[in-house]
């Protein structure tokens, strides 16, 4: 196992994005945000990448490089190229090269094609940090750290049945409510402004939420 080399995965992408802006803060507080680099599918070359492998920084050697959507991604959520691909599985594919102690190096996937051999090359060699999809009962408590004084079962039991396991939308719908009931100091939700808050796909009320706050 390669030290400083990483790839994260997760069913679904908040707790994947809420790890990565932790370690990215904690890195940039202690590093410098010059030395904490982020590619996607979309912005990564062979130079680039190349150089920021190679690039010694100002004033830290210290680099953290985030590559986000590699490994593919069964879910399509971008696609590396074959001339990346291909260069990370000879980099990190030869057991006589090694990263330097000074780079940390995560891969970002959600859902990796385990059929890849950039993949397999990964889960020898890095350390794989991967969470289980929350159940109904987890997904509560997580609307309950979101809502705090505000949340009530009804509420946890409303955004599962309308939003389900869409973290980033629960979130979103939670700062709504907090807004909403700080705006009216309100005490208690009632069903018709949650029915007017909370955006669902059979009902959208936008017009209602603004003439409620």
């Amino acid at each position: 196992m390669q030290q400083g080399l990483f790839l994260f995965t997760w069913p679904d992408g908040y707790f994947l994005d809420v790890e990565l802006k932790k370690r990215q803060q904690w890195f940039a507080e202690k590093y410098g945000k010059e030395n904490c680099i982020m590619y996607s599918t979309d912005t990564i070359t062979l130079q680039s990448i190349q150089e920021a492998l190679q690039w010694g920084g100002l004033f830290s050697s210290k680099k953290l490089i985030i590559c986000k959507w590699i490994p593919d991604d069964k879910i399509g959520t971008g696609k590396a190229g074959a001339v990346i691909t291909k260069f990370f599985e000879g980099l990190l594919g030869d057991d006589d090269i090694h990263l330097s102690p000074d780079i940390i190096l995560v891969f970002v996937s959600i859902d990796p094609d385990k059929r890849l051999r950039l993949y397999k090359i990964l889960s020898e060699k890095a350390s794989v940090k991967s969470f289980p999809e929350l159940n109904e009962a987890k997904i509560a408590e997580f609307i309950k750290g979101q809502l705090g004084d505000y949340f009530e079962q009804r509420i946890a039991d409303y955004l599962i049945q309308f939003v389900w396991k869409d973290l980033f939308r629960i979130e979103q719908e939670c700062d709504k409510i907090k807004t909403y009931m700080k705006y009216t100091n309100g005490t208690k939700l009632t069903d018709a402004d949650l029915g007017n808050i909370v955006y669902t796909p059979v009902q959208v009320n936008a017009f209602g939420v603004l003439d409620a706050i």
